[in-house]
């Protein structure tokens, strides 16, 4: 048929969903360039080195945990905090017999949710006014699995300025909450644009402490906020799905086989229930849970009702 199959392995140890979407961004560019001669290729200027390396060894400002941080988790959830070292531990002890569901929530569903939590809002205190579509779908989740704790996934390249970095940018925030229902006004609590974790002094501190997490039972990762369907490039870096293309469009994001096996094995060995959300063109998206099998059934049902 004159068609081409490219494979590429890529180490996602070594570099995240937004370094991903830059390499797709400039090898499609590239390729259109040569292909068709329309000069759409642009010399950009990536950044390879890592902020953690400017900084120096450890010093007492590493043992001074942000007051801002600690207001974050609420008096009433005890035992489980990333400022006790003795609660330290990001990894339940229970196996469970994990598996990979895979649902879609169109964005009139997550509108739909959106408005039930935010009935909520005068029943618990100092609610936000508002909530994202990532609040809402991890807070989904969380009442699913009845949790209280979980490790939110935030790229720190918007905070630190440097949006053409490649590599690895991700930090893990812990939250805790005394309920389920409270989870997606924690994520919302934890991400404001005024919060302290916006702030590039925290950042460069949680890098040096990201050690510092409690006992959690989810880890909640997207890639939407590094890709944007239209034209317009994504919040954090410079790719969006239609400049990700050779002789057509991206019609999808998804896992490969062998990362979906990877993140079921690990759920299974420890216990601990991890989500990640892709964007979709068909203005949606499509999230992976890797947890109990009753959970990801609940899920399908919800998204069915």
């Amino acid at each position: 048929s004159g068609c081409q199959l490219i494979a590429l392995s890529i180490n996602h140890i070594l570099v995240d969903a937004g370094s991903i979407g830059l390499f797709w961004a400039a090898w499609s560019e590239q390729y259109r360039s040569c292909r068709y001669g329309d000069g759409s290729c642009v010399d950009v200027q990536y950044e390879f080195d890592h902020p953690i390396f400017a900084q120096t060894s450890k010093n007492d400002d590493e043992e001074s945990i942000p007051d801002e941080w600690k207001a974050l988790l609420p008096d009433e959830v005890e035992g489980n905090n990333p400022f006790d070292e003795s609660s330290i531990n990001t990894t339940p002890t229970s196996p469970i017999a994990a598996t990979c569901t895979i649902y879609y929530r169109t964005n009139e569903q997550i509108k739909l949710l959106r408005s039930e939590m935010l009935e909520m809002r005068n029943e618990l205190k100092d609610s936000p006014p508002y909530l994202s579509s990532n609040d809402v779908l991890c807070g989904e989740v969380c009442r699913t699995l009845n949790a209280t704790s979980l490790l939110l996934c935030m790229d720190w390249r918007f905070v630190l300025k440097r949006g053409n970095f490649f590599g690895y940018a991700l930090l893990f925030l812990f939250l805790s909450f005394a309920n389920a229902t409270d989870a997606a006004f924690a994520c919302r609590r934890m991400v404001r644009k005024e919060g302290v974790v916006r702030k590039k002094e925290f950042v460069m501190w949680k890098m040096r402490n990201e050690w510092r997490q409690g006992q959690t039972q989810l880890i909640w990762n997207s890639w939407v906020p590094f890709f944007t369907i239209g034209e317009q490039c994504g919040p954090i870096c410079d790719t969006s799905l239609p400049r990700m293309r050779m002789e057509c469009y991206l019609d999808d994001m998804m896992m490969s086989e062998q990362m979906k096996r990877m993140r079921v094995a690990v759920a299974s060995r420890g216990g601990l229930a991890y989500a990640i959300v892709f964007p979709q063109p068909a203005k949606g998206v499509r999230v992976y849970f890797f947890g109990q099998p009753q959970n990801g059934q609940s899920l399908l049902s919800a998204c069915s009702s």
